[in-house]
């Protein structure tokens, strides 16, 4: 009990600075620490607080919890505050505070993938690679560190990368297909993705052809690999809606990495629609899809 005590009052004098500090606030920080110190003089009892400081004033809000000493220390900790710069795409910050995270850490494994992460988004392959070879050290089954791996040593040693290639084809064939996607291996939507023989094709809305009716339309799945790397955005895609009630010639427009163009592809290959029309005929035409990803 005395051992949560003291991390709770110091933790929560640590907070009430940084965020003195942030505010640049006009008052003592000593005399802060000082008065939060006096709050909690029962050890059995833990509490935070929430404190917003402006230049005019202080103000703090109290409550109970039945946080434990290790679900605290990510409250503020580097590793959180390195993922939200990560997420803000804030990389050399992200790089910073990731690298703060100590070996005896829990999530030290986890700090140097998203240091490898920030390196590929900074373009800086090399360092990259480091931190993912890192990861796998500590974790050799960690699959998304050999993904990941393979797509930094495939921008500058592509005979090293064809062995973790390798090793994904043994191990895990979907990040595998994603690998191959994001590093031009194919072409999604290119193969056995003929356009209908004969007549003409015409743009949906335009020079009087109608706009198929979508009949059934799933939503396009997030891939794991996807959700850990916090990839989000939009995936727009270019499809031949046949007269026969067939979907062909998807072309990629904007694609997003990390299977996402995969699973948008497939998802539009699962539509079923009725055919656009011209004077009261059924014709092809040709139309842009959109597949949307968040992960809030």
């Amino acid at each position: 009990m005395k051992r949560h005590y003291s991390f709770f009052r110091v933790f929560s004098a640590l907070l009430l600075l940084s965020t003195a500090a942030r505010s640049q606030t006009q008052g003592d920080p000593r005399e802060l620490m000082r008065e939060l110190a006096e709050k909690y003089e029962h050890p059995s009892s833990y509490y935070y607080d929430f404190v917003t400081v402006t230049n005019t004033q202080t103000e703090a809000f109290r409550s109970k919890t039945d946080m434990t000493v290790e679900q605290a220390k990510g409250v503020q900790g580097p590793y959180a505050e390195g993922l939200q710069q990560l997420k803000q795409s804030q990389y050399e910050r992200a790089v910073e505070l990731l690298s703060q995270v100590g070996e005896g850490d829990r999530d030290y494994t986890n700090a140097r993938y998203y240091i490898g992460l920030s390196y590929s988004r900074l373009q800086r392959y090399p360092e990259a690679a480091k931190a993912f070879r890192q990861v796998i050290d500590l974790d050799p089954t960690n699959l998304f560190a050999h993904y990941e791996l393979a797509k930094a040593l495939f921008k500058f040693d592509k005979k090293t990368a064809e062995q973790e290639q390798q090793f994904l084809r043994d191990k895990s064939p979907d990040l595998l297909l994603y690998l191959n996607e994001d590093t031009g291996d194919s072409v999604p939507g290119s193969e056995g993705d003929s356009l209908p023989a004969g007549g003409a094709i015409y743009e949906a809305n335009r020079d009087g052809a109608t706009k198929p009716t979508i009949l059934y339309k799933e939503k396009a799945n997030y891939t794991e690999i996807a959700r850990r790397n916090y990839v989000q955005g939009t995936v727009v895609l270019t499809a031949v809606f046949t007269k026969g009630g067939e979907i062909t010639g998807i072309r990629v427009i904007r694609a997003l990495p990390d299977g996402l163009t995969y699973q948008a592809i497939e998802a539009v290959r699962r539509i079923r629609f009725a055919p656009a029309t011209k004077d009261g005929q059924p014709v092809d035409t040709r139309a842009n899809l959109e597949f949307t990803f968040n992960l809030f």
